[in-house]
């Protein structure tokens, strides 16, 4: 794959997960649901990269994680929910469209 589809895939991958988080009645998943969940938006990954993008997003500041045995859970946090917003833009995550 070239690198532009590969930043374009990955960038719309971080998106789908911070949507998953905002989906949630506490905005908080595991990497487990998360991985199931990315899959109806068309990315089917393994948990190692789940984990690799929510360490990603955890590092911007758009998540808080925490490690409990083979999963790691994820909360959305205000930053996260300003980019979904629109309201900031955190980059190398898509921007959500409009509406």
């Amino acid at each position: 794959m070239s690198g532009d589809y590969q930043r374009i895939v990955t960038e719309d991958l971080r998106l789908c997960i911070l949507r998953v988080l905002a989906q949630d009645q506490d905005n908080q998943v595991n990497s487990s649901i998360i991985q199931t969940a990315v899959d109806v938006y068309g990315h089917r990954y393994d948990r190692d990269r789940i984990h690799t993008e929510l360490n990603w997003l955890s590092e911007q500041g758009a998540v808080e994680t925490e490690t409990m045995a083979s999963v790691v859970v994820a909360t959305l946090t205000q930053r996260g929910q300003d980019h979904l917003d629109r309201r900031t833009v955190i980059a190398g995550v898509k921007r959500p469209g409009l509406g």
